[in-house]
């Protein structure tokens, strides 16, 4: 089957209606044979009548002059999102062999520059914006006054079992005063995570803090009925 042979017989199948195999049967042909310019053109032209101007750009390439400044963008925005490395360029736009025309050689740059842009936007919004003040040492200061209430606690409930007297009920309260003061750690990153927009820190301190919430009050209700 020669090139006019091809674009007859996907004429026929898009004619009636069938657009889906008319273009496969197209994009078979092209890569089987990258050089058949004519039969690039028209699946070129039959993704422009579908408004599918990233597959218009992406066949269209292999011909110098042939694409929009539009469907270049789009085809690059789709091979970048692809996250296929530029050594699959050649096979991704059916490209014929020999020289990339410059056209091909543009598209690199940029799909290179939207992937640099999609690196840059993901690390912004996992690790907050350049200068986003985030301090450690709070961080650090907040769960030490936890950790060290609930030493002192135990410590109490250790002292009241040797004295003899009751500490279950004294057990019970210092839980309420650690998940509280764990609790209010919890709310207080959650604060600072959400000032600097560091998305993952929301995400875990607002986790902890609900359940945080959630034991404090059985902890209360549970002190409350035993008393």
């Amino acid at each position: 089957m020669d090139e006019a042979e091809a674009i007859a017989r996907a004429d026929r199948l898009w004619e009636a209606g069938r657009r889906a195999p008319a273009l496969e049967s197209l994009r078979a042909r092209i890569r089987r044979s990258p050089a058949d310019e004519h039969v690039r053109r028209r699946l070129v032209a039959r993704y422009r009548e579908l408004g599918a101007l990233d597959q218009a750009g992406r066949y269209g390439l292999a011909i110098a002059g042939l694409t929009t400044a539009r469907e270049r963008d789009r085809a690059a925005r789709q091979f970048a999102a692809s996250g296929a490395g530029t050594s699959a360029l050649r096979e991704h736009l059916a490209l014929p062999d020999g020289a990339l025309p410059s056209e091909v050689l543009d598209l690199v740059v940029e799909v290179e520059r939207r992937r640099e842009e999609r690196r840059l936007a993901w690390h912004a919004a996992h690790s907050g914006p350049p200068g986003g003040d985030y301090d450690d040492d709070l961080t650090f200061a907040v769960w030490a006054v936890a950790g060290t209430l609930l030493v002192l606690s135990l410590l109490a409930a250790v002292v009241a079992d040797l004295a003899g007297a009751p500490w279950t009920a004294l057990a019970r309260w210092a839980a309420v005063v650690v998940v509280t003061a764990m609790l209010v750690g919890s709310v207080l990153e959650w604060r600072r995570a959400v000032a600097v927009q560091r998305t993952t820190a929301v995400e875990s301190w607002g986790s902890a803090a609900i359940v945080l919430a959630f034991g404090l009050v059985g902890l209360v209700c549970a002190a409350v009925v035993v008393s």
